[in-house]
């Protein structure tokens, strides 16, 4: 067992790595907390009735399936027009060899990523 004292020093500047305005909101933030630490929704449900908690993960998915439906083309929700994009194709493919195994998986995976030149560019597609 190794124990160095060292004195607190109070930092008023934290270093931030990431946007603050694309934080995850607190009250989602608490309840994947919960369910990861817990893995019951009971608690993070409880929250909910009392108004701790938001029912954000329906409301999105409800407004993706809306849009994919009225332009009848899926693609990610965070896409935005203007930026290059650049595409990566994949085979997918899981052939267990147990003894056990009853049935093997094949498939295409497709991922697109953007990079802007500059904050800002392009305009949002949702």
């Amino acid at each position: 067992y190794i124990c160095i004292k060292h004195k607190r020093r109070n930092s008023s500047t934290a270093t931030v790595r990431h946007c603050r305005n694309q934080e995850t909101p607190f009250p989602l933030y608490v309840g994947m907390m919960i369910h990861a630490h817990t893995r019951k929704c009971g608690i993070k449900d409880k929250l909910f009735q009392y108004g701790i908690g938001l029912q954000l993960f329906t409301d999105l998915a409800n407004v993706v399936c809306e849009k994919c439906k009225k332009s009848q083309v899926v693609n990610q929700t965070n896409l935005k027009t203007g930026v290059f994009i650049t595409g990566a194709v994949d085979n997918i493919d899981h052939n267990p060899s147990s003894n056990t195994a009853t049935d093997s998986f094949h498939s295409t995976g497709i991922s697109l990523f953007q990079n802007p030149n500059f904050d800002g560019q392009g305009t949002g597609v949702m």
